[in-house]
């Protein structure tokens, strides 16, 4: 495998598990600015209420959800390869690769849509406008950047027998 020996097992998922966590967290951050904001007196709908926040915030945090379940099989089924004392086969580190693609998109995703519906709060809050950075300056980095790790996965994929 033309790859770094390091992007074939668990490695790139330790740079991803905060990642997601800070994709979990600003989700919470954001749900709980959205409950604490009063009615508005124009049309008597606190943004709680609204059917489009709630359905953002929902799609978020299942986005994220879904990173951190991913994210967590992942490790599993590597670690009990490795435990084994079994070398990770090409298809799993072709796996590995897909999975880290999807699980940074996901977590991605999940705080870029909170983020966007934050409006102007979204800026000047500090731990939202923080996650955003860490989010995706994290996704940025040989073993976690979706685009090169799908590549990996498809380059193996297609040159497996």
């Amino acid at each position: 495998i033309p790859f770094p020996p390091f992007l074939h097992g668990i490695e790139p998922f330790s740079l991803q598990a905060p990642i997601v966590g800070a994709a979990l967290g600003g989700n919470r951050t954001f749900a709980a600015m959205t409950k604490a904001k009063p009615v508005n007196p124009i049309t008597g709908v606190a943004p709680k209420q609204s059917d489009h926040l709630q359905t953002a915030i929902g799609t978020s945090f299942g986005e994220a959800w879904a990173a951190w379940r991913e994210l967590t099989e992942a490790v599993r089924r590597t670690t009990a390869i490795t435990s084994r004392g079994e070398q990770i086969s090409p298809l799993d580190v072709a796996r590995n690769r897909a999975a880290s693609a999807v699980i940074s998109r996901l977590a991605l995703s999940a705080v870029e849509r909170v983020f966007e519906l934050s409006g102007g709060h979204g800026v000047y809050d500090g731990h939202l406008s923080r996650v955003l950075r860490d989010v995706r300056s994290g996704t940025q980095h040989l073993g976690t950047n979706p685009y090169l790790s799908g590549q990996m996965a498809g380059s193996i994929l297609l040159n497996l027998g």
